[in-house]
């Protein structure tokens, strides 16, 4: 196995590398968990500061030549593969576009609605191109990358002594114009339904999105993101439906063991880096919108805007 790695390798953005209550280093992806014994923390973050899908295992070896042994450091990287934390670099041509798809025909009325679509990766230019393609007419797409609450000295402060990798990317570093749950509140009350299609941010500023919506009386459809797809649902509607932090403990199978931390935790992420060449074409899920209308979008009628 050590002898036949991939010269290159990045990061599964959508593994997790945590510590347990006992100090020890654990992996999370998909639904396993697994201890890595004899792994030091600090080992870890030297090596996943490095794998970034440029540079070779050979440069990787060198740079850590005077702390680390080679065999050990090649032990550690065989064993992140096989639990899928690593993966080879792969560079290919991208997949071509389906052309003759064609949508379902969205209701007059549901066309005149007027819609936000929440992201910040490959979902939301996709649903928004999708959107309008459609003929949906009062549609707006918002990037949000910066929350608040995901800013607290007390987040942070989780957030670095319990996970040593967090997905795609951390942002760590404070922004003046980060976005609050009342700002939210206040946008959501400027539209008839809410699509959130964020990726790769924690958890809490999803549970801000569905505070916001039930806090706003605004329908919220999330459409979240797996390594190779996209999955839709929940709808969050208030006195209707169970709230999303409900449902994502229950339907995603978060291991009992990560629960607390389930916050500081990011969501996962379609691809690494817009575009990705294996970032499968996936309107025909947005489709699966349309084919929600009766049950998605007839909260309007019991929400009228004025």
């Amino acid at each position: 196995m050590i002898n036949n790695l991939s010269p290159i390798l990045r990061i599964n953005p959508n593994a997790h590398l945590l510590l347990n209550p006992s100090g020890e280093v654990c992996s999370w992806v998909g639904n396993d968990v697994f201890v890595l014994e004899g792994i030091q923390p600090d080992t870890i973050r030297e090596l996943v500061t490095l794998i970034d899908g440029v540079r070779s295992l050979e440069a990787i070896y060198t740079e850590l030549s005077d702390r680390y042994n080679r065999r050990y450091l090649q032990e550690i990287i065989s064993a992140l593969i096989k639990l899928r934390v690593l993966e080879e670099a792969l560079v290919t041509e991208a997949t071509p576009q389906n052309q003759n798809f064609q949508l379902p025909t969205v209701p007059h009325h549901i066309r005149q609605k007027a819609i936000a679509i929440l992201g910040n990766h490959q979902l939301l230019a996709t649903l928004t191109q999708t959107f309008t393609t459609a003929g949906l007419q009062n549609c707006q797409a918002f990037t949000l990358t910066d929350f608040a609450s995901c800013q607290t000295p007390e987040f942070l402060a989780l957030q670095q002594k319990w996970i040593l990798f967090n997905g795609y990317e951390e942002n760590l570093t404070p922004h003046l114009d980060a976005v609050t749950v009342s700002r939210l509140c206040e946008m959501f009350s400027e539209f008839d339904f809410v699509i959130c299609a964020l990726e790769g941010v924690p958890y809490q500023a999803l549970f801000d999105i569905n505070q916001s919506a039930l806090a706003s009386g605004t329908p919220c459809l999330f459409v979240t993101a797996s390594p190779e797809t996209a999955l839709i649902g929940p709808t969050v509607i208030r006195g209707a439906t169970a709230c999303f932090g409900c449902r994502i403990v229950t339907l995603a199978e978060i291991p009992s063991g990560l629960q607390e931390i389930l916050p500081q935790l990011s969501t996962p992420l379609l691809s690494p880096t817009p575009p990705h060449p294996h970032t499968p074409t996936f309107p025909f899920y947005c489709a699966g919108l349309f084919g929600r209308s009766d049950r998605s979008f007839g909260s309007f009628h019991a929400n009228p805007r004025h």
